[in-house]
């Protein structure tokens, strides 16, 4: 990327983030988000152009990206002491199938990402990014949350969604090929939309009551990939993407950040519950059956029906269920040590 264009981009979200500041309460900061979502649309184009030719310059830079391009290093998983090196091919590997698909770069300025049309990691210009959990997209949220850049590591094409100010984060569908946002509408009541990753395109599923959201309130998508679900007052609503129409109420209190939480069989999520304590909840009950001290409901993932790993200061750790730690495995130097990491299972 030149040095042009990355001042380009970095004085862009820099503009963004000085007019995004947070309100005092919360009617202040419903309509300051309100008025950000009538931003000029020259600027957020510029941004999306800024994002996706950055991305495409990396994506020619090849492995000469990253540091020890010349060899593959060795699956982090190799020994829990080694320091592991970010592989020139592949994805890096944490334990059983869980690789890491994305991580913020240790100098703080860009995000790593694993391009799985390329088979390698290259970097997004940008610190909050949301990759797919399947296809080749990531989403580029550009400093406030409205703003958002779906960007294709394939092609380099990148959407901008405009739209209403709306909660972040947004959530992937399994399939990479849809988002889902809780939007803040002009007025009562808020948007459960739907955005076509291709075109940017948005659909409203269903309208909700804010009153009735949860301390969580967030759309996040259920991994059978036809249903939404927000963190309701009484439990986990679900909603069908293709009408919105209430489905199923669970007996789950507390918040769901996404697919990542669910358990392999769903039988069990992770959630952000009572007191901001992580906690594993089995669905059909709501019983609690673990916490895992210390770790943050958005950055935990499950590597297998028995095993979840946290990532966490420069390393993954891996626990059971009911909360007990069972390993550590470290991650590579390239990461920053205290950035989000996020995991999938390929």
């Amino acid at each position: 990327m030149t040095t042009r264009l990355d001042h380009l981009l970095r004085d862009t979200l820099t503009e963004l983030a000085d007019e995004a500041r947070p309100a005092a309460n919360p009617t202040l900061a419903r309509t300051a988000l309100r008025r950000a979502g009538r931003m000029r649309a020259r600027r957020r184009a510029g941004t999306a152009a800024a994002v996706a030719v950055a991305v495409l310059a990396a994506g020619g830079l090849g492995s000469s990206l990253l540091p020890e391009a010349g060899r593959r290093g060795p699956s982090v998983g190799a020994s829990v002491h080694a320091t592991p090196e970010l592989p020139a091919s592949g994805p890096l590997t944490v334990a059983g199938r869980l690789v890491v698909l994305a991580a913020r770069s240790a100098d703080g300025r860009s995000t790593i990402v694993y391009d799985r049309a390329h088979d390698r990691y290259t970097r997004v210009p940008s610190t909050d990014v949301v990759p797919a959990p399947a296809g080749n997209r990531v989403a580029v949220q550009a400093t406030r949350p409205e703003q958002l850049t779906i960007v294709d590591l394939t092609t380099g094409i990148s959407v901008p969604v405009f739209g209403e100010p709306a909660r972040w984060p947004v959530s992937w569908s399994p399939d990479g090929r849809q988002l889902a946002v809780l939007a803040l509408g002009t007025n009562n009541p808020d948007q459960l939309m739907v955005i076509d990753a291709v075109t940017g395109a948005s659909r409203t599923v269903a309208s909700l009551d804010p009153s009735n959201c949860g301390e969580y309130c967030f759309a996040t998508w259920h991994p059978d990939g036809s249903e939404l679900a927000v963190a309701v007052q009484r439990g986990l609503q679900l909603y069908a993407v293709e009408d919105g129409h209430q489905t199923r109420l669970l007996p789950v209190h507390g918040g769901v950040a996404g697919l990542h939480d669910w358990s392999p069989d769903q039988r069990y999520v992770v959630v952000d519950g009572q007191q901001h304590r992580t906690q594993v909840v089995q669905v059909a009950t709501g019983t609690v059956v673990g916490t895992l001290p210390g770790a943050d409901a958005k950055r935990v993932y499950w590597s297998g029906p028995g095993r979840l790993a946290v990532p966490h200061a420069g390393g993954v750790d891996l626990y059971t269920p009911d909360g007990h730690h069972v390993d550590r495995v470290p991650l590579p130097p390239d990461f920053a040590p205290d950035g989000p990491v996020v995991l999938t299972t390929l």
